[in-house]
């Protein structure tokens, strides 16, 4: 659908474009000079949101958090809860002063003077209360009434009120239009101050219930872990448990210390032993008794010593190696030390007197294979206890670790309600505190809106006029231009005749006036018909015979055979003009011919036609009837009879009927060699009339194209 095509499409409407937008205008003018002049009031609150939050945190809260913020205060302060108080004061000023700001409808010229007081009464209710109106109790039904009829209803104060933040900065401004200066500036005033007390009380009511809440919270919260901690102490007094984890740890060291010791001790047993056998492989076996025969008695005295040291040692080791102890084990080892000196002493014969030294070394070797020996028993039994103290602390240490854990998560509990104590007593201190830092002055007048809203109307009127014209031209079917029916039937159009809209116009004289006497539709439509006579002869290779046919009755095919007869005469051809269509003679009776062609088919002895004038175009007309061409002869007789006349004329032109009567129509087309179609500008082409334009073209080859006729676009060619 082309753009250029809805441009004229909307040029043919230009009047209605022009007409309706003109007269809505016009209403609109006289309607809006009944309208008043509007006043703006503006007030300013800071928040204090900004510098709070800087002052608390002393960083930047994500602007996420502080818009978050300022659009609840907004929402807040447009509540119907808080508008209402506005709406009430207003009511309750105009009611009660004698310069209203506004004069009411019919409502309160039904009101007596003794409800004045009843209404202001409740007003005042209203107003200290805070509270909204119960459509369901009569008298503030009436009241709702009135504020209506005042236009002070919420819908009415809402629709003029302007509430937003100013930038990123601290402030909220409002604003406020009316057709009194002074209402809009009492609104607004009220309006804040209303809100800021509601605010402040609102958030002092939360901010209480939050910290009783988290108050009665933590105490329960502190009862309970107090609870715990004591269930934990007398578990640890009832098992003898102080730590349990440090006396593992004590226990864990010890075992460690006494495993090394005995492995050292089980090393020392293992050398003692290799070195007395190796001293006992130097000995004879008459040596060796006689010296113990000699050293009986001090070998007694000598095996007591060690025995009190092993018992001492023992002790010693039981004690964890207490330092006392040590000092016994030292003196106990002298004496053993003494005994031995003795025996070598009060030696009078030694027959092993060479030996002396090895029998010393092997005394004191067997003195500590001694004490190795008990060392491992008094370790093995140390051990034996030791580990079976830690293994008793394995189920006292499980039941205590569950003790600790709970203790644990009551104390994070604890400590999390604590921060949020502790923060919401900070926030309680540091309250935002909303403050008009601008108070409302008498409002400023507006610029008037009645020329905007005349422009509007007529610009919104146009724009739907061309909406309308739009669906119209969408949903048209019509063809108004040769490139649109070239498109839509893909067929050559040879040619474009504008519209001829003049009366008393004498087709006759058309092609008899001199230029000079010719409107400019005329000569604009012979030249065209001198361009169809071109593209006919160019694209037809100077066709004998001519069918010119359209596809309704009315597209003015009569007057193109006519004229392009015409054009072909003054282009010295000899042409002949034959009227086909038998339903209607239009030709027939144009032209007053005598010769009818039922005369010229039925007499054999027909020659040539002559024309009773010179310079006229010979004519065969018909007698006008309902037969079509093959009732009157068959198509061999026809082609004889056009075969004769095309020996006697250079160019035969046919006005076949229309496709409406679409055999008829065949019948002269396939007695010619060629065919041109004549469709009016606007006619619809629908998709009958395109099956019936393939059944022709796949029936005939001898289809030129198309000659629109009619057109008011004024695109033809140059």
């Amino acid at each position: 659908m082309e753009l250029a095509a809805f441009f004229r499409y909307l040029l043919k409407y230009k009047w209605i474009l022009f007409i309706v937008p003109l007269i809505t205008a016009c209403i609109s003018f006289f309607l809006t000079q009944k309208l008043k002049n509007n006043y703006q009031s503006r007030a300013r609150i800071a928040t204090g949101i900004v510098n709070r939050e800087d002052a608390i945190l002393n960083n930047n809260l994500p602007e996420s958090k502080i818009n978050q913020e300022f659009n609840n205060i907004i929402e807040m302060m447009v509540l119907k809860k808080n508008l209402l108080q506005v709406s009430y004061k207003l009511l309750q000023h105009d009611l009660k002063d004698n310069a209203p700001y506004r004069i009411p409808g019919n409502t309160l010229q039904e009101i007596n003077q003794k409800e004045i007081p009843v209404i202001l009464s409740l007003l005042q209710q209203k107003i200290q209360k805070g509270e909204d109106l119960d459509l369901t109790v009569n008298s503030e039904l009436r009241l709702n009434e009135l504020l209506e009829s005042f236009e002070y209803d919420y819908e009415s104060i809402r629709n003029n009120l302007v509430v937003y933040r100013v930038n990123n900065s601290d402030f909220i401004d409002l604003q406020f239009e009316s057709e009194d200066p002074m209402l809009s500036a009492f609104a607004l005033n009220t309006l804040c101050q209303e809100f800021i007390a509601y605010h402040t009380s609102t958030l002092n009511q939360n901010k209480n219930k939050t910290i009783a809440f988290l108050d009665s919270v933590i105490t329960r919260k502190q009862d309970t872990l107090k609870k715990k901690m004591q269930a934990l102490q007398a578990y640890k007094v009832r098992n003898g448990v102080l730590d349990v984890n440090d006396q593992a740890s004590t226990l864990i060291a010890q075992i460690a210390d006494f495993e090394t010791k005995r492995q050292e001790a089980r090393k020392n047993i293992n050398a003692y032993q290799g070195a007395i056998q190796s001293i006992n492989a130097r000995f004879n076996p008459n040596d060796r008794r006689y010296f113990e025969s000699v050293q009986a008695k001090l070998n007694q005295d000598i095996v007591q010593t060690r025995s009190r040291i092993a018992a001492a040692n023992d002790d010693y080791i039981k004690s964890n190696f207490d330092s006392r102890l040590k000092t016994r084990m030292d003196s106990l080892q002298s004496a053993l030390s003494a005994k031995i000196n003795q025996i070598n002493d009060n030696q009078n014969y030694d027959p092993l007197a060479s030996k002396k030294n090895l029998i010393e070394e092997k005394t004191n070797l067997e003195l500590s294979l001694e004490l190795a020996k008990n060392s491992v028993s008094s370790l093995d039994a140390e051990l034996t206890r030791l580990n079976g103290k830690l293994y008793a602390l394995v189920p006292n240490q499980a039941a205590i670790k569950n003790l600790q854990d709970e203790v644990e998560i009551y104390r994070k509990d604890y400590d999390a309600l604590t921060n949020k104590y502790n923060q919401a007593l900070l926030d309680a201190n540091f309250t935002t505190r909303l403050v008009q830092v601008e108070k409302s002055m008498p409002g400023t007048k507006l610029p008037s809106k009645k020329l905007l809203l005349v422009i509007l109307a007529g610009a919104i009127s146009l724009g739907f006029c061309i909406v309308v014209l739009f669906i119209l031209f969408f949903f048209d079917n019509a063809v108004n231009d040769a490139a649109m029916l070239a498109n839509k039937s893909g067929m050559t159009v040879l040619g474009t005749l504008p519209y001829l809209n003049e009366r008393g116009f004498n087709l006759t004289e058309l092609w008899e006036k001199q230029p000079g006497v010719q409107s400019e539709t005329q000569k604009q439509l012979k030249k065209e018909l001198r361009n169809i006579r071109f593209e006919i002869d160019q694209e037809g290779n100077n066709p004998k015979v001519l069918t010119i046919t359209s596809l309704q009755a009315g597209a003015g095919k009569s007057f193109i055979a006519y004229n392009l007869a015409q054009a072909y005469r003054i282009a010295n051809k000899n042409v002949l003009l034959v009227d086909g269509n038998f339903e209607t003679p239009e030709l027939s009776k144009l032209t007053r011919t005598t010769f009818y062609f039922e005369d010229f088919i039925s007499n054999p002895s027909s020659t040539i036609i002559i024309s009773n004038q010179p310079d006229a175009i010979p004519v065969i007309g018909n007698l006008g009837s309902d037969k079509s061409l093959a009732e009157l002869a068959n198509s061999d007789v026809v082609g004889q009879k056009i075969a004769m006349l095309k020996d006697l004329y250079d160019v035969i032109i046919i006005d076949a009927p229309s496709l409406d009567s679409l055999n008829m129509a065949r019948e002269w087309m396939v007695q010619a060699d060629k065919s041109v179609i004549v469709f009016q500008s606007g006619e619809q082409l629908s998709q009958n009339k395109l099956q019936v334009l393939e059944n022709l073209k796949s029936e005939n080859s001898n289809l030129l194209g198309w000659i629109l006729n009619k057109d008011k676009s004024g695109k033809h060619s140059n």
